[in-house]
């Protein structure tokens, strides 16, 4: 069994999941050619080692190497890109979990064995942290914030590196909101957003307001410690700043993590659509039936008969068809208004979405 990436559209990608799309058709590339008497079609044949050959329809004879289709035979899966704005949430495997646990883009950690994706309930430590537990048999406690950043940003670059939460928010453990970095970036960051500085210091004697009047106040520095009650050092500080100063967060270590911004550049990791091949065919674009046209998920076009003086049996008209007509429709919506009308070769992917 193979893997391989394939891309679908939002509007396909909403049939996918309500399992009314379970047919794809993709053009053969290259298309063949015509004998070069011109008076032989060029048909495809199954040589039942898994691949086709392009023979002649009037003689059978070969016109050239085998071919086989890209996205796979039956029993091949294929995993789904599209735009990353499909679902809120993407979930990545957690090192050492795969399969059990998955760290959420949400900032939360997910239990992924049992069924839909269900989240783990979180409970702070006593520094404030949220952390979870994680079970095989034994339980283990994790920090939550060093799961999803270990799984976004990869192992510790340095033995003793710390998760850095860039907003001060121990509760938010997005992976934008993370980073790896040292007791002194964490530090920064905490003065950066006020923590710790000024009236809350835990060793301060002063307040915003007499460190405002210290600053703008023309008396002297010993009348200025003898109003406060503080020394002559504590005012001379914060009139110069070394105290009371503005500090700015550090910068980021690691490039932060972001989604995709085209679905081609959609990772493995963060597919949510697995599907199984259980038939592969070529045919002509144009002779897709009404019943596939609806089996590509397609919504349906109303193409009513407008016969005046012949019936539908007269002409040998199929009646209305509104899913050819969808379909028809979607495909030159997105290969080009000529795209039907040049009928190609196309491979008919038929899959069932996995659990």
């Amino acid at each position: 069994m193979t893997e391989r990436p394939i891309l679908f559209s939002g509007p396909m990608v909403r049939a996918l999941l309500d399992g009314s799309k379970t047919q794809t058709r993709r053009v053969i590339k290259p298309q063949p050619e015509n004998d070069p008497r011109k008076h032989h079609p060029i048909v495809p044949y199954h040589n039942g080692q898994g691949g086709w050959n392009w023979v002649l329809a009037a003689t059978g004879h070969g016109t050239g190497d085998p071919f086989t289709c890209p996205y796979g035979q039956p029993g091949d899966r294929l995993w789904v890109k599209h735009a990353a704005n499909l679902f809120p949430v993407y979930f990545k495997p957690i090192s050492g979990w795969e399969g059990i646990y998955a760290a959420g883009t949400d900032g939360v950690i997910y239990r992924m064995d049992r069924g839909d994706p269900k989240p783990l309930t979180p409970s702070p430590n006593s520094k404030g942290y949220h952390t979870v537990c994680l079970s095989r048999g034994a339980r283990e406690t994790h920090a939550v914030h060093r799961l999803v950043c270990e799984s976004f940003y990869g192992p510790p670059p340095t033995p003793g590196a710390q998760v850095r939460h860039l907003d001060c928010d121990r509760a938010n453990s997005t992976p934008a909101n993370l980073d790896w970095g040292t007791h002194a970036d964490n530090w920064q960051d905490r003065k950066g957003h006020g923590g710790g500085m000024g009236e809350a210091h835990h060793a301060a004697k002063l307040d915003g307001a007499a460190v405002a009047e210290i600053r703008s106040s023309a008396l002297s520095q010993r009348d200025l410690a003898r109003k406060f009650g503080v020394s002559q050092a504590t005012v001379s500080d914060a009139r110069l700043g070394k105290t009371w100063g503005e500090h700015q967060c550090g910068e980021r270590n690691e490039k932060p993590f972001s989604l995709w911004k085209s679905p081609i550049h959609m990772p493995r990791w963060a597919s949510r659509i697995l599907l199984e091949i259980t038939d592969v065919r070529v045919e002509r674009l144009q002779d897709i039936s009404e019943a596939d046209a609806q089996a590509e998920g397609t919504k349906p076009i109303p193409d009513p008969c407008d016969h005046v003086r012949l019936s539908c049996a007269d002409i040998g008209c199929s009646g209305p068809q509104p899913y050819r007509v969808g379909f028809r429709s979607l495909w030159q919506e997105i290969n080009g208004p000529d795209s039907w009308d040049t009928d190609p070769w196309v491979w008919v992917v038929t899959f069932r979405r996995t659990p």
